[in-house]
């Protein structure tokens, strides 16, 4: 293999790996001339001859280094900065060539003074205290950093260069517990590009979302976790005395003679069942909106996108007295049957149904003798699986926290979900009763144990959570 190739062959490599090609070539020809010690101008003009043998093993252990996306400073441990090698590893950031800059506005500055003395904040590996010592001599530096591993690396750095003696290296936080005064205080600390900087912010704003989501959780845990007594005199952040998780949950499940496993079966049956008509009915509305031309189709959808603003809370007493006329009251099915309406979940599959479901399609079913129902039930509800899947989470959760309907229409203890049972024995906590036992933990722990289901509800069904299913479909 010539040496053309052997640098062809290892630039594919890194491009491979998503390195550009650009960057590719280069690291694959600093590489060779590192290894072998040619400039630049030998490696084109003896591209075409046989690779020397000094080049392996050392080249392709450097290349399958880099193709884990390790820095090629790191990887050959040199870094040239201001025409000085600086000796570079990963206790050190890599010096940038930007920061020459800095050289360049501080020397004019330093070769007014003799005796000048210099600061480096952050030395890293040196190269600002050894660049300056090195050039505007006789001048003095005090190079600074928190980390010993970085100043070794800074130390052997002045040696190197011939400066170690003119260097004081220091290691501190700025510059604390260093003697002053300073001509000149020099700091190139890392930043971010500009190109970089636009995705943080919207990183940042989701971090604040991530840590709203998950503070209360995290304290519902630590909760469970302690006495009565620990939960008010304990910090909210911390465990109590005693970890108290198992004899909550003891006293969880045998209060009233188990009746929180009772609200757990209902709050399960209610959701599941109502998560399961909300996206077989949203699904059948959404398609029929979605395919179908008849009188008054956009005055409906109307109608329908106007019942999303209504607020729940305002439905509850109608509902109410139409459960009551038609003999529904303190029964599950007042609870079941209007959760099973969702109006943006209509909304929700009618898009989607537009977007991913061809009329070709259903068209070349039709031709074929398919009728309507044969259609939607073999075709339509294969395709939208997705869309119905989050309809039906969306239904679930929903269910499954609401309190103001159940609390309304079901009057037995037997038939309440986890919100109200839970809520009941809030109020008994806080009036003192319940037998002279205080509730407060065993709530804590309840409303512990009433997450898990939606948890596992989500991680059962986020595999169907996947796009493209009618990619190819249609020619």
């Amino acid at each position: 293999m010539t040496l053309r190739q052997a640098l062809s062959v290892a630039r594919d490599r890194l491009m491979e790996v998503g390195i550009p090609a650009d960057e590719a070539a280069i690291d694959a020809e600093f590489f060779a001339r590192t290894i072998l010690g040619w400039d630049r101008a030998r490696i084109l003009t003896e591209a075409a001859q046989v690779a020397p043998a000094a080049l392996e093993p050392k080249f392709s252990q450097w290349v399958a280094r880099r193709e884990t996306r390790e820095p090629s400073a790191y990887i050959i441990g040199i870094r040239e900065f201001y025409g000085l090698e600086f000796e570079v590893t990963p206790a050190v950031l890599i010096p940038r060539h930007e920061t020459e800059i800095i050289v360049e506005a501080a020397l004019p500055l330093l070769v007014r003074k003799l005796d000048a003395r210099v600061a480096d904040v952050g030395t890293g590996c040196g190269n600002l205290a050894v660049t300056l010592a090195h050039e505007a001599r006789p001048c003095t530096v005090v190079a600074t950093d928190v980390s010993g591993e970085a100043l070794a690396v800074a130390r052997r750095n002045a040696a190197r260069h011939g400066v170690f003696n003119r260097i004081q290296f220091a290691q501190t936080r700025y510059l604390d517990d260093v003697e002053g005064p300073f001509d000149l205080i020099a700091a190139n600390p890392p930043y971010v590009r500009e190109i970089d900087r636009a995705g943080l912010y919207p990183t940042l704003l989701l971090s604040l979302f991530l840590v709203y989501s998950f503070v209360p959780l995290v304290y519902l845990v630590l909760s469970a976790t302690k006495t009565n007594g620990d939960l008010f005199t304990t910090f909210g952040f911390a465990f109590g005395t005693e970890f108290n998780l198992w004899q909550n949950l003891s006293d969880l499940f045998s209060r009233d003679n188990g009746i929180f496993l009772r609200w757990m079966f209902n709050s399960v049956l209610y959701s599941t069942v109502a998560g399961l008509g909300a996206a077989i009915f949203a699904t059948a509305a959404g398609y029929a909106f979605a395919k179908f031309k008849f009188v008054g189709r956009n005055l409906l959808f109307a109608l329908v996108l106007g019942a999303v603003m209504i607020p729940q809370t305002a439905l509850v007493v109608p509902i109410f007295l139409l459960l009551a006329l038609s003999g529904l009251s303190d029964n599950p099915l007042g609870v079941i049957l209007p959760s099973m309406i969702s109006p943006i979940g209509v909304y929700l599959m009618r898009v989607y149904i537009e977007q991913g479901v061809d009329d070709e399609l259903l068209d070349a079913a039709r031709i074929d003798g398919a009728g309507e129902f044969a259609i939607f039930r073999t075709i339509v509800l294969r395709l939208v699986a997705p869309g119905m899947v989050t309809v039906a989470l969306l239904s679930f959760v929903g269910t499954w926290n609401n309190y103001f309907l159940p609390l309304i229409v079901l009057r037995s203890q037997e038939y309440q979900p986890i919100t109200v049972g839970l809520a009941t024995w809030y109020q008994l906590a806080q009036q003192g009763g319940g037998g002279g036992q205080v509730l407060f933990s065993i709530v804590i722990t309840g409303a512990l144990v009433g997450i898990i289901p939606v948890i596992v509800v989500f991680l059962l069904l986020q595999r169907f959570w996947q796009g493209g299913l009618t990619a190819g479909a249609i020619k």
